[in-house]
């Protein structure tokens, strides 16, 4: 009888941890949609505020789209925390990846131009502009290795005003970053006066 209650006992925790994790990647899909939304907001604006970012004193990222980021983490604060526990286990239990699940893209090894409206996920994290300077797009991709308070703030846009802080943060690194379906592997440069990005390779998923 103990064996048998058990064995009931972990199958609903399996339950539970199933519906769970398909609860997250509902969201992950929500947090795409929106994730798109903000990218079309901010490259309507991408000429007025890009490259006051590089300065001595970086502008701040207009009202609205402030406002529009505290909704969204204020409509969903519980469910980002949980997300971001399954994004550590995702990593956790998929590291080191099955290179046999994926297919690599072919691209230069070197420093290039991450453009959104060139690969077909629009949400990687970096682009980098003809100055060679790093512009964080998404720094919530990279909360479970990061978190904004190492940068002396609690705000995602905040963070976004800081590229030169947080590529300081990561030169001479190597990170393996998830998004969507796709595996990179990134290597940052940071010199005083320079940012630049080198993509080591990128794999995609295979369907």
């Amino acid at each position: 009888m103990k064996t048998i209650l058990t064995s009931l006992l972990v199958l609903v925790v399996l339950s539970q941890g199933q519906s769970q994790d398909n609860k997250m990647r509902k969201f992950e899909q929500k947090l795409a949609t929106f994730r798109y939304s903000l990218y079309q907001d901010l490259a309507q604006l991408k000429s007025k505020i890009l490259y006051s970012w590089f300065g001595n004193r970086p502008q701040a990222v207009p009202e609205q789209l402030n406002q529009k980021l505290q909704k969204f983490y204020n409509d969903h604060a519980k469910t980002i925390k949980n997300y971001r526990l399954y994004q550590l286990r995702l990593h956790a239990t998929n590291a080191p990846i099955k290179i046999s699940e994926y297919e690599k893209v072919e691209v230069k090894n070197e420093s290039i131009n991450l453009n959104p409206s060139k690969v077909s996920a629009w949400n990687h994290i970096f682009t980098v502009n003809p100055l060679r300077h790093l512009e964080i797009m998404s720094s919530k991709i990279l909360a479970h290795q990061l978190s904004a308070t190492e940068f002396g703030s609690q705000s995602l846009y905040d963070n976004l005003a800081h590229p030169r802080m947080i590529a300081q943060k990561l030169a001479n690194q190597h990170w393996e970053v998830w998004i969507d379906k796709y595996f990179w592997v990134l290597k940052f440069d940071y010199q005083p006066e320079t940012v630049s990005l080198e993509l080591k390779g990128l794999f995609k998923r295979k369907d």
